[in-house]
């Protein structure tokens, strides 16, 4: 997704409701023959067809990087795990957490620093805000973070590589060199008196 426009920071980009969502949180025992994601597979695959045309297709059209069978049910799961944004229900004492497959919000890429933020779900309304968190000028692709942005560097390219099979390589994840101490000049040094004592500063 790229900006079209110059859009303000704190502005709202887009609303939209899910294409489809599930709980986030899908209980690790289970009966079925493929587990937790087997159910997860039969739900999505009996659900598919109650979908429009547009909705199916667009749907389809979505990333997926979790691991093929050859089913619909599959394809259809794993592409709701690849994509899906949390999308909390305030209201639900017992089941609050689910995950959200967006038309256009899911679509945008990573970043360990990014323009905007989908983390406004209304559930009365059923639909998520994806708004900038700065400016973003014509041209400039939104992105949004598919990590925690306050956890250190390593815990987010390990949960991206475990998650989402890929190494993130942003500008914020590029390692930079330490800058070098600048050396005193001669001339400097020889201005001091040879009694001075000079304070030691210790960088931490």
């Amino acid at each position: 997704m790229v900006a079209d426009r110059l859009i303000k920071a704190g502005e709202t980009i887009i609303v939209e409701r899910p294409l489809a969502i599930h709980p986030a949180l899908i209980p690790e025992f289970s009966d079925h023959p493929q587990g937790r994601w087997g159910l997860l597979e039969d739900a999505y695959e009996a659900s598919f067809q109650c979908l429009g045309e547009r909705e199916q297709s667009l749907l389809l059209d979505l990333w997926n990087c979790k691991p093929l069978s050859g089913t619909l049910g599959n394809r259809l799961s794993g592409i709701a795990r690849t994509n899906g944004l949390q999308s909390v229900f305030t209201r639900s004492k017992h089941l609050p957490h689910y995950a959200g497959v967006y038309p256009n919000i899911s679509r945008c890429n990573h970043s360990c620093g990014p323009n905007a933020a989908a983390t406004r779900f209304d559930d009365e309304k059923m639909a998520m805000t994806l708004a900038a968190r700065r400016s973003i000028s014509p041209g400039e692709e939104i992105t949004i973070s598919y990590t925690e942005l306050d956890g250190p560097h390593a815990a987010r390219q390990d949960e991206l590589k475990t998650k989402y099979l890929f190494t993130c390589e942003c500008k914020h994840c590029k390692p930079t060199k330490p800058s070098r101490p600048k050396r005193l000049s001669n001339t400097l040094i020889g201005t001091f008196p040879t009694k001075l004592s000079l304070p030691v500063s210790v960088s931490t």
